[in-house]
This record gives structure tokens, sequence and C-alpha cells, in this order.
């Protein structure tokens, strides 16, 4: 875990969101085979492929790199000091917030998509912006 968050510290540092995914994903999977629970582990891991196209968008947002990377050194403090409680509640803490920013990631991009949409029916659509599927029949 200690070898991944550093690499994450680098990419963060650098501002690399694709290199902070990649690194950031072998920080949570450190984590998954840390809890021998194999059943949370599978579970995390299928969410985690499901998900992984939002998840680089969403790493791309201003401060996030930065904000997860805070988060990972709590939870990595209270796991080398092998306060569980603490742990699982950092743990838990870092989920929710990574929720609420995905949800808004998810919210972002359905009104961008609907402004989109707006746009080519009164004839101002955004310029690269993808049309609705029933702008593609016409």
């Amino acid at each position: 875990m200690d070898v991944t968050h550093k690499a994450c510290e680098v990419a963060a540092r650098e501002g690399d969101s694709e290199q902070y995914y990649a690194d950031n994903r072998d920080f949570h999977e450190a984590i998954y085979r840390a809890s021998r629970n194999s059943f949370l582990a599978d579970l995390a891991f299928a969410l985690r492929k499901r998900l992984s196209a939002y998840r680089r968008i969403q790493l791309r947002a201003r401060n996030s790199l930065l904000q997860s990377l805070q988060e990972h050194a709590g939870i990595l403090k209270a796991i080398r000091a092998g306060d569980e409680q603490l742990a699982a509640s950092r743990l838990h803490d870092h989920v929710l917030v990574q929720g609420e920013r995905f949800s808004d990631t998810v919210l972002g991009l359905a009104g961008d998509r609907r402004s989109a949409s707006a746009g080519s029916r009164s004839g101002t659509a955004k310029q690269g912006a993808l049309p609705q599927a029933e702008d593609r029949r016409r």
C-alpha cells in the first residue's frame, strides 16, 4: 500500500490524472487484498470495472486528485496504526465523498447532453456535442 500511495502522490503532484487513475486502482486493490474478504473484493472489482469510464472523467475535476490523495493518506495512517475503527470510518467517508463526486459527475454529463440536445433543436448546438438518438435518425 505504501508503494502505491507514493505513486499516487507523484501522479497527483504532476497533475497526471491518467497515471493517478492507474496508481489509485493499484492502491485500492492493495486494500481489497489486505482486507482478506474475497466477497467484498470481488464486488469492488466488478463495480470499479463498471464505473471506470466515469471515474476517469471524475479525476479530471479541479482538486480531485489532491482530495483523493488526502483521503488515502488518512486511511493508510489508520491502517498502519492498527486502528480498525478509524480505518473503517475513513474508508466509509472516502466511499461517501467519492460517491457524491461520482453522482455530481454523472449529473453534469447528463446536463451537458440535455443542453446539447436543446441547442441542436434550436440551431445552437455546442460544437462537438453528440446529438441525441432521435436527432441522429433525421
